[in-house]
Order: C-alpha cells, then sequence, then structure tokens
C-alpha cells in the first residue's frame, strides 16, 4: 500500500469518526412516527399495551396470533372458537381477501372482534352498512366513552389523534364512544352485531400506544371491556410483517450515526479499490492496425518476372486477366479468339476493332512461342489500357 494511500485512508478514518461522535452525542430526534408496532418503545408503539395487556384487560387469558392470520386459522384451532374475542391495533385495517373471510366466519360464530383503526377498506365497510367520515381537524380532541345509558366520562387527547367518525349505521348498532369537537358529537365507536359475534370498531387506536398509555389507561380499559369475553386473541400486523424485526442491517440504517459511518465506510471501500486496481493494472500493449499488403505483393512479383525478361509468361497472364473480366463482365466466349469473337466484344463495348486485332495477335505471339520482346509488352499493356476493361 503507498504511502499516499495510507493517507487517504487515515483522513477518512478520522473524518468518520468524528461524525460518529458529533452525531452519537448529540440529542437524538424523537421518532413521532406511527408504527403501532408491540416492539417498539416510540411514542406511537405498542411496547406498553404489549406489556400491560393483562392488567388492562383484568387478567384475561391472552394468546398473540404471530403468523398471518389465514395461516393462522388454517393451522391452529382458532377456526373452532366460539366464545373469544380478537384484538387488532393499526392505523389502518388491512387484511388479505382471505384472512377477511376467515375473520367473517370467526365473527359470525359468536366471537367478538375489536378494531381499532382509523381507517377501514370499503369492502368491510359496505358489509357491516357503514360510512365513514375523516373530520380533519387538529390533532387535540376529547373522547366520550358511553358507560351506560346515563354515565359518560371524558377523556382529553392532545396530540395524534386521526379524528375519523362513523354515520349512516344500522340501527341495531351500539354506540360506545363518540369525539367532541366544535360543540359536536362524532361517533367514533361502535358495536356492530354480526351473526352470534359483533364486531367492536374504535377510530382511534392512538389511545393504546406508549405516549397516551402512560398518562391515561382508564379509555384503553373501557374500550378493551367493550369485548366481554375471558379469552382474547391478539394480532398485530407489525408484528406479522417483519417491519419491526430488527436485522443487522437495518438496525445501522435506523441509527444517523452508524448510518453514515456505513456510507463513509462503503466510500472508504470505494477510494481503496480505485486507487489499487490502478496500481496494479497490467499495461495494456498498443497493438497497429494490421496493413492491406496486397498491392505491394503484386508489384513485388511483377518486378520478379520482369527481372527475369520473361516476357511471354508476363503477356500471357495479362491476357488471361483481360479475358477473364471480358467473360464476366459481358459474358462473351473466350475460347476461340477470332472475327466472331472481335465483333462481339466490339458491338458490346464499342472498343476500336484494330486495338482488338492487335491485342489477340500479341497474346496469340506470347502463346506460340517464347520470342515475344520487351516492346511487344509494353504495346500490349498500352493496347488493353486502351480498352479500360
Amino acid at each position: 500500500m503507498s504511502t499516499k494511500l495510507k493517507i487517504y485512508l487515515g483522513v477518512l478514518f478520522f473524518i468518520m469518526a468524528g461524525m460518529v461522535y458529533i452525531d452519537a452525542s448529540r440529542p437524538q430526534p424523537i421518532d413521532w412516527t406511527k408504527n403501532f408496532s408491540p416492539r417498539s418503545k416510540t411514542p406511537y408503539g405498542l411496547f406498553v399495551f404489549n406489556e400491560e395487556i393483562a392488567k388492562l384487560s383484568n387478567n384475561k387469558k391472552i394468546e398473540v396470533i404471530p403468523d398471518n392470520l389465514y395461516n393462522y386459522y388454517i393451522n391452529h384451532d382458532f377456526y373452532l372458537e366460539e366464545n373469544s374475542g380478537f384484538i387488532y391495533i393499526d392505523n389502518e385495517f388491512n387484511l388479505d381477501p382471505e384472512s377477511l373471510e376467515y375473520l367473517f366466519d370467526y365473527t359470525a360464530k359468536g366471537n367478538n372482534v375489536l378494531l381499532a383503526c382509523s381507517y377501514f377498506p370499503e369492502r368491510f365497510l359496505d358489509t357491516l352498512s357503514i360510512e365513514r367520515n375523516s373530520l380533519f381537524y387538529d390533532e387535540n380532541a376529547t373522547i366520550t366513552f358511553h358507560k351506560n345509558k346515563n354515565k359518560f366520562i371524558s377523556y382529553t387527547y392532545d396530540k395524534g389523534t386521526e379524528q375519523t367518525a362513523f354515520y349512516d349505521f344500522p340501527k341495531k348498532a351500539k354506540v360506545f364512544s363518540s369525539l367532541s369537537k366544535d360543540k359536536k358529537e362524532h361517533i367514533n365507536g361502535l358495536s356492530v352485531p354480526f351473526g352470534k359475534g359483533k364486531f367492536i370498531l374504535f377510530s382511534e387506536p392512538i389511545i393504546f400506544t406508549n405516549y397516551h398509555l402512560l398518562k391515561n389507561q382508564e379509555l384503553p380499559q373501557n374500550v378493551l371491556q367493550t369485548i366481554q369475553k375471558e379469552k382474547l386473541f391478539i394480532y398485530s400486523p407489525g408484528l406479522y410483517n417483519g417491519s419491526n424485526v430488527g436485522s443487522p442491517m437495518k438496525f445501522i440504517l435506523s441509527k444517523p450515526a452508524l448510518r453514515w459511518a456505513w456510507y463513509f465506510s462503503l466510500l472508504g471501500l470505494l477510494v481503496f479499490m480505485f486507487f489499487n486496481a490502478k496500481r496494479r493494472q497490467a499495461i495494456i500493449p498498443i497493438k497497429e492496425p494490421k496493413t492491406n499488403t496486397s498491392i505491394a505483393f503484386i508489384k513485388t512479383i511483377g518486378n520478379l518476372y520482369f527481372l527475369e525478361k520473361n516476357y511471354a509468361n508476363i503477356m500471357e497472364k495479362k491476357g488471361v486477366y483481360w479475358l477473364e473480366k471480358i467473360r464476366n463482365n459481358y459474358g462473351i466466349d473466350t475460347h476461340t479468339l477470332n472475327e466472331t469473337f472481335i465483333n462481339r466484344v466490339h458491338q458490346k463495348t464499342k472498343i476500336d476493332t484494330n486495338t482488338l486485332k492487335e491485342i489477340i495477335v500479341l497474346l496469340e505471339k506470347a502463346k506460340q512461342n517464347n520470342t515475344a520482346i520487351e516492346k511487344d509488352l509494353i504495346t500490349l499493356n498500352k493496347a488493353i489500357e486502351k480498352t479500360n476493361i
């Protein structure tokens, strides 16, 4: 490793270490993402709910569904349950069609399902004949729990509420919670009979999160009591889909200091590879393109023939080449060089007949004897060039 490369890597290391130290020493920002994960200790996670569920439900039997709801329904005795409760807490109620059908079947058998979600798919709401509306107020809200016809308990929430409400629902549905805003009451908690069981819809899942549960446990307890079953199944989308299951890379990228350290490590590796490859790369030789030596070869052969003074041989080869071009270009038979041949060539090429006769005489002379002289070769060459064939 060269000295220059060592200096580069050293500077990069100190910069990286300095950034990690500065980032680690400053206060970390609070993550207000609504993840609703039972593993998350952020304000809107469900870690506290997951730890305190037994207390919140008055020590009822709790079973967590760790798998996809469809798989759990098929592979366990879940489909045999007829007197249990089901809890689903997330910002949006989102099940695949098969799981949703099994949940309908599970509820119709006499089980109660609590869905604490702000948003529901249209297909689900249409099945229950319910309409939902977003109020679009600020995050402050007062939620009133309807204990009974004469007792109402109100709770004020200062952050994170979605403020969605239900309207145009079936008459047999029972209201257990409402949202107070601008001196108006909006229904946000409904118990809707379905078969032998019921769906319990509550549009403010935020009350079950760490931030609010540490301040107020009474409203979450009251909402859970609407299930009225001794055995509860808890299904957490955040637990199933693995969005909060830690992996080394995800943990590194979730921490700003470690994330930047990772980025600089990759950058340093690229710099090292660049300089190292540059130093070890073999020299690529320059190859000259091949030259066409055909003309030079022909000239050399021609000179050899000429130096040997074998004029008849040269004349014969020129004649062969000239006659071949006549055959190929004009389709004239060159086997017999007579008056017929001369007339046909003259008709197709307009070459003077005297020139053609001169060429044939010289070719016959070269063919019959080897007494041709240099002057004959020159005369033949000029005559052939005159024909432009």
